[in-house]
């Protein structure tokens, strides 16, 4: 591509031209390879694996996951002791300093909370999205009690700019404890790092094009399960940290994760620990979608959006705030509201939860809906036991009305007994039937009070005299939005004091109406204004009474 501004007085085009090249070479399709550093003593481990493990047993076939059990905080990790040299080695070379801790493909950080589906999938979908210059195989073959590994490249395009290592991992799939060890928070771990192969800084390959085969062998050591060994490779740059290609070994397929998983606490905080909360929000809102001939049992002009848990999570345009990357609100199946049919709930587990600190909250906010109407209304079903009357957990829910900047009103507030809707239990709390559920519905009137009257773009921006006008007592207000905009609404005295505000919000493009009473009001000349964006403009009408 070649791009030069031309100008009469200018015909020198070296000094003002710009040159790309672009070229194509061969590739393979890319494994994205996830180290995370962990610890079975560290409870933020035990929390966002759930979600780190879920992910790599949706995405097994192209996810290489190694997992590095490292002795902090505390440093009775026996999985630890095991492998303690090389472990601390690739602390060490990652400059790693807390846990949970994760890189894909080697220098890309992947955020916390693993719990969050987007934080994982932003790095996986990026780096699949890139073709590799090399293949890479990983065949394992066990043999009494040493594991026989080949590994087979096939270099597509030239490896240039840095130094090509090979390295190798023994891995174990699975490791259950039946017994929690003091200071443990979890009994079930997966892709568990125990040995690099010959060491952790691997071995140079060939950059030309070209198979190359190499073959490794290593010993089952005493502590390892031989049927869950198996062996994980991948290629790196050590110039740049960025893993080419990854693959491994093994007949394993994902697992039935967590049925084993216990999770445990201190014994000091338990009664803090042992109930959980439960919210399925559907987010039943009307909004103006032109007409739907399939829905005869509503409104032709309008539909209901549903907005369930089954897919991403959370849902696209949804955000977790989460402060302490600890327990927040997660996916739950198996417990699942009775309004709409489905598999997954909202839960908030308590276990645990910042018990110092009883001004801790963490957030939902939903996607931002547009066109709604002041007749619509939102429901969510929720379930809570509560464990005793000492401990008030509570959930709120609020609305905003300006894109999710404020949110100034608040619809619901329950915490402890008023929030129950099953018996106080000392176990953990999972609903198992449509009674141990409420549902709750909270009008829009008096919140939106903005009625769209057609979603045709119109072609400017404009602010309508009032019909009638004058008028007594009500008057009917329209506007139209070209584009997508924050628009204000208010009603204005003579005097200038602001009367009412009709709206103080995002708003698509449409044409809108809102019905003005002035019953209360004096006879008199009076001012409505609309702003959106650059645009401001008003109007007078007057109330004769």
């Amino acid at each position: 591509m070649f791009t030069f501004i031309e100008s009469h007085n200018d015909t020198i085009r070296y000094n003002d031209s710009l040159f790309q090249y672009t070229y194509f070479q061969q590739g393979a399709e890319r494994n994205v390879l996830f180290q995370e550093f962990t610890s079975a003593t560290s409870l933020g481990c035990a929390i966002n694996n759930v979600g780190l493990d879920r992910f790599i047993d949706s995405n097994f076939s192209s996810v290489v996951a190694i997992k590095y059990p490292w002795g902090v905080p505390s440093p009775n990790d026996s999985m630890y002791i095991a492998a303690k040299a090389q472990v601390d080695s690739m602390v060490a070379y990652f400059n790693a300093s807390v846990v949970p801790l994760t890189y894909a493909d080697g220098n890309t950080f992947v955020s916390l909370p693993y719990n969050t589906d987007s934080l994982l999938y932003a790095p996986y979908n990026y780096r699949r999205s890139i073709g590799s210059p090399v293949s890479i195989t990983v065949t394992d073959s066990l043999a009494g009690n040493t594991m026989f590994t080949r590994i087979d490249l096939n270099v597509l395009a030239p490896l240039e700019n840095g130094s090509f290592k090979l390295k190798v991992n023994a891995l174990e799939r699975e490791i259950h404890y039946d017994t929690i060890p003091t200071n443990w928070y979890d009994s079930t771990y997966y892709d568990v790092f125990r040995q690099a192969i010959p060491g952790i800084y691997g071995i140079p390959i060939g950059t030309g094009t070209g198979q190359q085969s190499y073959t490794f062998s290593y010993a089952i050591q005493p502590g390892w399960n031989s049927s869950q060994i198996f062996s994980a490779a991948y290629i790196e740059n050590e110039t740049t940290r960025e893993v080419l290609n990854s693959a491994k070994g093994g007949n394993f397929t994902p697992s039935a994760i967590h049925s084993k998983k216990k999770l445990a606490y201190n014994t000091d905080r338990i009664s803090a620990d042992i109930y959980e909360l439960f919210i399925h929000n559907n987010n039943r809102n009307t909004i103006l979608l032109g007409p739907v001939s399939d829905n005869p049992g509503i409104n032709t002009n309008y539909k209901y959006f549903v907005q369930l848990f089954e897919g991403y999570y959370p849902p696209p345009n949804w955000q977790i705030i989460n402060p302490d990357a600890l327990q927040t609100f997660r996916r739950y199946g198996g417990a699942n509201g009775p309004s709409y049919s489905g598999l997954y709930s909202i839960q908030m587990p308590f276990y645990n939860y910042d018990t110092a600190n009883s001004f801790r909250r963490d957030t939902l906010k939903s996607a931002i809906y547009y066109g709604l109407r002041d007749s619509n209304i939102v429901t969510f079903d929720y379930a809570y036991a509560p464990y005793n009357s000492s401990f008030r957990d509570s959930l709120k829910v609020l609305i905003s009305v300006d894109g999710g900047e404020t949110f100034p009103y608040q619809v619901f507030n329950k915490g402890g007994n008023g929030l129950a809707t099953a018996p106080a239990t000392s176990i953990a709390f999972a609903p198992n039937n449509n009674s141990q559920w409420k549902t709750d519905t909270i009008w829009l009137n008096g919140i939106v009070s903005v009625e769209p009257v057609s979603s045709i773009i119109p072609d400017k921006f404009e602010l309508h005299q009032n019909y009638p006008n004058p008028f007594n007592p009500a008057t009917k207000i329209t506007f139209a939005v070209s584009r997508q905009s924050f628009v204000s609404l208010k009603i204005y005295d003579i005097a200038g004091r602001e009367i009412k505000s009709f709206l103080n919000a995002t708003v698509q493009p449409g044409t809108y109406s809102v019905d003005f009473d002035g019953s209360a009001l004096s006879s008199g000349v009076y001012f409505y204004s609309l702003r959106a964006g650059d645009f401001t403009q008003t109007r007078k009408m007057v109330l004769i009474k």
